[in-house]
Order: structure tokens, then sequence, then C-alpha cells
């Protein structure tokens, strides 16, 4: 009876169906005097198999229910890659079901055996969670047959579905369908409730994944994946490479192994699906739209409006329609998704020519309107196959002060953990740098506690007379500080192949640092108005451009390109698919300097994606 013990006083779920007769067969041994449903729920709990949870659907949410839960393609499809992998993204356009069938599975996996079974759901603030997936899962579980539902006890006020006390078992949260809000302004809440969350299977659903703090998801991945049977599906509309949802859904073989015209691939943890409302199963049933049997998906009539309100090619019809990342290039970002993605960032696989120096870069949060003290490593040295100098991007480090220690002030610890964290990679000081814009003191304070040889980095004044890229041209003809020519400088570097390693976090910071240009000179975006704008200050990433100007500087890197090579040199992606990528998704693609005829969405991003690199 639904996983619990017939000694137990629990009401008998065999009066929804009529019970087979005594002794009778079906799958293939004999069931005694058990209900079809309890026998589909023994079989869906042995196997997850496909048609034992259509059966059990049937019965629960049938077309005469309060809320019926209807069998369309993309349910289907939904249902079987979910039972199917233990990692599953789903990317769709709007009300393509995503929230429904991930409510209708959490309850039935749950019924199937609540005391070894927690389920937690995430979604943006509780307000919105209950408009949305948690929504969902409240109207199914009270359109549940009443002897059914009696087995759990929903309460709505706290999120949360436990075993009913009736049943003569204890109510326990770690049995239970668990609503956890996952916005970024309550990341450490989230986190909290994730960590040390046991039972013999934990589910994690994501819903508007791409809206989520990363933090928890780094959670998930160290903490949850501990669990024997962890399974996790991540739910949204596309909309950055480098929030969490685009994260979780990159292709195993890269995102240049996939375009418009892709509806399902291997990722990097497990599957992804991808809903798109123009094969919505009402237009495949009827390409004309003349009649559509599943009125709550997608129509014609619906898609057309769409289409002429956003654009064909417009960000919004891409994530809300087509359920697709939309691979732009950008007129007003330093660094573009589609040049990250093209120009192979994020490659580390590097065979050296010889052995490389250690190299660094600190951004300490106070000395420039930021958020965190970040120490960047990395490794510069030649590249054997191309001949180029190459820094690669290892690895970052959050620096922390110790807030009981009341003798030592914190700019002097943070002095002293750059010096550790620098000793422990064997970075010498003359090939460490940091960010004084703002706070000439910091400097000299490392000086005294690590070295007089820490090169100094400003972000502030006036740009140098140095070259800016392979057309030679003087940095100051072109930017307005130093600022700007240090992030246009690495963008350099990058598209020439010479900047790699690159993960997810700092890409996300990267994209997001705008510019404006003013009578043919470019100006940085000022870090307190990105913080402003975005949410955050991108510490990360301007730690990451200290490192490279310790590079051009000490290092005397120049950018330049391998002769007969693409850019980003290491020929393992072909640029004929990547072509077919772009002309598929309907966007230029431009790797000038200035790029003003496209346009760029608002990245999301956050901290704890570190270990994805």
């Amino acid at each position: 009876m639904i996983g619990l013990p017939p000694k137990k006083t629990i009401p008998a779920v065999s009066s929804t169906p009529p019970p087979v007769t005594a002794g009778s067969v079906k799958y293939g041994r004999s069931w005694g005097n058990l209900s079809d449903l309890d026998i589909e729920f023994a079989m869906f709990r042995e196997t997850w198999g496909v048609e034992h949870f259509w059966n059990i659907a049937a019965v629960f949410w049938p077309k005469s229910s309060q809320h019926p839960f209807d069998r369309n393609p993309w349910s289907e499809e939904f249902v079987q890659n979910a039972l199917e992998h233990k990692m599953l993204s789903v990317s769709g356009a709007a009300s393509s079901g995503k929230s429904d069938c991930a409510a209708v599975l959490a309850i039935i996996c749950w019924l199937t055996d609540p005391r070894r079974t927690l389920i937690l759901i995430t979604s943006t603030s509780l307000s919105e969670s209950r408009r949305r997936i948690w929504g969902s899962v409240v109207d199914y579980w009270n359109a549940l047959p009443t002897d059914i539902r009696m087995v759990g006890k929903l309460v709505d006020s706290m999120g949360i579905i436990k075993i009913n006390p009736a049943t003569g078992i204890k109510a326990s949260e770690r049995a239970s369908i668990k609503l956890i809000p996952g916005e970024k302004k309550r990341e450490k809440e989230a986190v909290g409730k994730i960590i040390g969350a046991k039972n013999f299977r934990v589910i994690l659903i994501c819903d508007e994944m791409p809206e989520l703090s990363p933090a928890l998801l780094e959670a998930a991945m160290t903490n949850l994946k501990s669990n024997r049977n962890f399974h996790m599906w991540g739910l949204g509309n596309p909309a950055s490479y480098y929030d969490a949802h685009g994260v979780f859904s990159r292709p195993k073989a890269g995102w240049d192994s996939i375009d418009i015209e892709t509806y399902a691939w291997d990722t990097d943890y497990g599957r992804a699906i991808r809903f798109d409302a123009e094969r919505s199963p009402n237009l495949v049933h009827d390409p004309t739209g003349g009649e559509a049997p599943w009125d709550y998906l997608p129509t014609k009539e619906r898609l057309d409006e769409a289409r002429l309100k956003l654009g064909a090619d417009s960000f919004g019809y891409y994530r809300q329609w087509r359920g697709f990342w939309f691979p732009e290039g950008s007129d007003t970002t330093v660094f573009s998704a589609t040049d990250l993605i093209y120009f192979r960032s994020h490659r580390a696989d590097m065979k050296w020519e010889s052995t490389p120096t250690p190299i660094a870069g600190l951004d300490a949060g106070y000395t420039s309107g930021g958020d965190r003290s970040i120490a960047y490593f990395g490794l510069l040295g030649t590249e054997s196959e191309t001949g180029l100098t190459v820094l690669l991007a290892t690895e970052y480090v959050l620096l922390k002060d110790n807030p009981m220690d009341k003798e030592t002030p914190r700019n002097f610890q943070i002095a002293r953990a750059y010096r550790d964290e620098c000793d422990k990679r064997g970075v010498a000081p003359f090939f460490a740098g940091m960010d004084v814009t703002g706070a000439a003191s910091f400097g000299d304070i490392v000086a005294v506690e690590f070295s007089p040889e820490v090169m100094r980095v400003t972000m502030s004044g006036k740009s140098s007379k140095r070259v800016a890229g392979i057309d030679r041209a003087p940095a100051n003809s072109r930017y307005a500080t130093m600022g700007t020519e240090i992030w246009f400088s690495a963008r350099e570097m990058m598209q020439s192949g010479q900047l790699v390693g690159l993960g997810p976090e700092v890409s996300g910071e990267l994209t997001a640092r705008r510019y404006v240009v003013l009578n043919d000179v470019v100006k940085l975006e000022e870090k307190r108005e990105m913080k402003r704008r975005a949410g955050k200050s991108p510490d990360i990433a301007d730690a990451l451009l200290v490192m490279c100007e310790v590079a051009r500087v000490r290092g005397k890197m120049r950018v330049t390109r391998a002769k007969g090579s693409r850019p980003g040199a290491v020929a393992s992606q072909s640029k004929a698919r990547w072509t077919k990528f772009k002309e598929r998704s309907q966007v230029s693609f431009r790797t000038g300097a200035m790029r003003r005829d496209s346009f760029r969405p608002r990245s999301k991003f956050g901290s704890g994606l570190s270990f994805i690199r």
C-alpha cells in the first residue's frame, strides 16, 4: 500500500480501482489480493517504468478530475527522460507543461515510497513559487482521490507535504516533498536546507533555474550527490550560457555541437531536452492551426502573435517561445557569449613547449567598490602546437579575513592570505599583481607583507600608449581609461586564443560588463554602476583582468595569431558547424571591436559554480 507497512493504520488505496482476483498473475508474477493500483505502485517502485507511471496518473488525475493531468507528446517525453536519466535539463517555451510534469512526477515518486523519499523543490521566492511549480504541486495534490491524499499531510503555509501522523508513522522532513526558496538574496538559507539532506532517494527539482542562485547548485553537486539515489531535474526558459541553467545544460561536445534544430543532447551531467513552440504538438498535429487538440500548449495563433510582437529573431522570442539560448553578439558588453564559445575560451588541454610560469592577480573587494577579495591564478607559457604565448586561467580563490582577529586589520589579513596562496602555487612576487584602484595604501601593505615586487595595477586614470591589439593602434586612441584598456586587451587575448581556461562563473561576469562609445572613444562601465544594475560586482572577472595585465607587462605577452588556423586554435570543433549554428539561429556574428547590430540580454550570474571547474 503505497510503500507503507500493512500493519499500520492507513486508508486502503484499493477502494479506487477494482481489486484483482486473488492469486491472479500480472507482469509475470502473482499478486494475491492486491488492487491494480497497488500493483502499479509496486512495479513503479521497483523499476521506475514509464507505463507504470502513466497507469498511476490515469487513476489519480483522469479527465473527470478537478485537475486532470493530460498525456501529450511533450509530457510523454518529459516523463520518459526524467525516469531514464538521473540528471535532466528541460528547456522549453512558456506554457509547455514543464512545471506540471515535474509536480506530478514528484507526487507519484513520493507516494510510491514516502518513508524513503525526499523531494526538494526549488523556485524563486515563496510567493512566486506558489504561482509556479509549488502551485502545481498543491493543485494536483488536492485533486488526488481522498483516500490517497490522506497518506500525506499538506502544510501549504510551510511549503511541505509530510507523512500523515494518522498512518502511525512519525512525520519527518527527511521524508517529504519540501519547497526551498532559491532566490539569490536567500542563498545562505537555501544552501543550509540542502546541506545534510539524506534519504534512500533524494530528488532535487529546480524550477525557474536561470533565476536561482548558483550556490544552490554547488551544494547539490557537492552534497546531495552523495546520496545513493540522487536525481536532479532542472527546468527553465534559457537566458544565458553562464547562469545555473546554462551550465547544467551545457552539451558534452560544447555549445557549437548543437543548434536551433537540436531538441535533445547529452550534457556534462546527463541529458537535456528542449520544447520548441514552433514544434508544438498542436502544430505537428495540424500545421495550419485549424485543430489544436491540446489548447493549453502553444498554438499557431499564439505563436504568430508572439512573432509579430517580439520579432522572430529577438531574445524574448528565443527564450519564451523557442526555448533556446540566444547566441548574440553584443553592442554593449565587452565580452560576448558568442565569442567565448567560438574562440573556445573554456579549453584547458594545454601542451606546453616548456614549463609554464605560475602567475596571479588580486582584486581586493574594498579597494574599488567590490564585494569580495578574489585571487585568480594561472599559467603563462608557450603552447607547443601553435607557438602562441598563452595565459591559462586555472582557478580562483575567495580570500577571507577573520572577524575574530581584532588585532590584525582586515587589509593586512587579505595581504597575508594572498601571499600564502601564491606561495602554495609557486607564484613569484614578480608575477603577482594586485588592483590598487582607489586604495594606494593597500599596495604598501602588500609590499610589506608579501613583497615590493608585486605589481600594482590601477583601473583608473588614462589609458597607455601601448598597442591595443593586432592592428597595433595605440590604446590611448581607443580607450578612455586604463580599466577600459585592460578589459579590451583581455578580449583581444581571448579572441586570439591566448586567454583560455575560462569557467562559467567568470564568463558570466565578463559578459555582463558594459561599455559606451563617445566620439569613437570607448569607456568601460563603472564597477559601482554594474553592481547597481546586475546586483553583483565583477570581482572574479577583475581579478582575472589583473592577472592578464601582469601577463602583458611582466610576461611581455603580445596579442598574435597562429598562422594557418582559426583563432583559438585546437581544431576539435569545426567552423562550418558553428556557421550553421549561427545561420539557423538567425543572428549576426562579428568579432570586431564594436558591435552595433544585435541585441544583448542582461546576463545572470552568481557565486558558487566553481565546482564546474
